[in-house]
């Protein structure tokens, strides 16, 4: 039903979930923006550490030029983009997470509620990156499996 669009993604993928659910997508003059967002560890806000990774930096650079690459990560960035909407979200992740810090997820979450969205978070104990794509599955079934159960349970509950 193209009326039901729902987004998943994992870690980058996460990300670019979260582009949809936030003003990111609606730089680009798209009109339409998916009936629900589904991420696992996602990149939440790429004006802070991940900047450097996103922009490539190699070298030493400048305050002006730190300035000018945290305006523009800012533009792309979900943290940054926030506003009220009417898609609900849910968020999975590993609290032994060494790539995308929970922490940073959590107040994504809290800051999307705060905005009047409707969101739910999962944290998963034990449970690393990655822990739901296929190739990663010996990081643990058990959380990887709870998480297709959370994400039925969440569709069935939001998506009308």
């Amino acid at each position: 039903d193209r009326n039901k669009i729902i987004v998943v993604g994992e870690s980058a993928g996460g990300h670019l979930a979260l582009c949809g659910a936030t003003a990111v997508a609606r730089q680009y003059d798209r009109i339409c923006y998916p009936d629900m967002v589904i991420a696992y560890n996602p990149v939440t806000d790429i004006t802070a550490r991940w900047a450097y990774n996103v922009c490539n930096v190699k070298r030493s650079i400048s305050s002006d030029e730190f300035l000018k690459m945290s305006d523009c990560t800012g533009r792309y960035s979900p943290y940054s983009n926030i506003e009220a909407n009417d898609i609900p979200l849910l968020l999975l992740t590993g609290l032994d997470n060494r790539v995308t810090y929970p922490g940073d997820v959590y107040n994504f979450y809290l800051k999307y509620l705060r905005a009047g969205n409707t969101a739910e978070i999962v944290f998963y104990p034990a449970t690393e990156h990655a822990f739901a794509l296929p190739e990663y599955y010996r990081l643990g079934s058990e959380s990887r499996n709870n998480s297709f159960d959370k994400i039925k349970e969440f569709i069935s509950k939001y998506l009308k």
